[in-house]
């Protein structure tokens, strides 16, 4: 149990370059003593079949600076934090995420 780490990139907006086009930057941080679960997966069928995995990453200390649409990188995969992160505070302080991937 916690013994998964994972790496949050979060990107930013700054000012414009001489074209007019916001620069951006990229800053890694990681987050040792994680657990992550496989939550399911969803399946759509058309044209382009598409497959979205979900996991639940909890950390061991929170964590209340990862946000929504941030970058993770777990096992050299990349993923999307889903939604909002849930930190909690109580006995045992901890965040929690989602994370998806989608292939097809």
């Amino acid at each position: 149990m916690h013994s998964e780490t994972v790496t949050i990139r979060q990107t930013t907006e700054g000012e414009p370059d001489e074209d007019g086009v916001p620069t951006k930057t990229t800053l890694e941080q990681d987050i040792e003593r994680c657990t992550v679960d496989p939550t399911g997966t969803k399946e759509s069928v058309g044209q382009n079949d598409i497959v979205t995995g979900r996991w639940l990453v909890s950390t061991q200390d929170p964590q209340d600076w990862v946000q929504a649409a941030d970058t993770v990188v777990w096992r050299g995969s990349s993923y999307e934090v889903d939604g909002k992160p849930q930190t909690y505070w109580g006995v045992l302080p901890h965040t929690e995420f989602v994370i998806t991937e989608t292939k097809g």
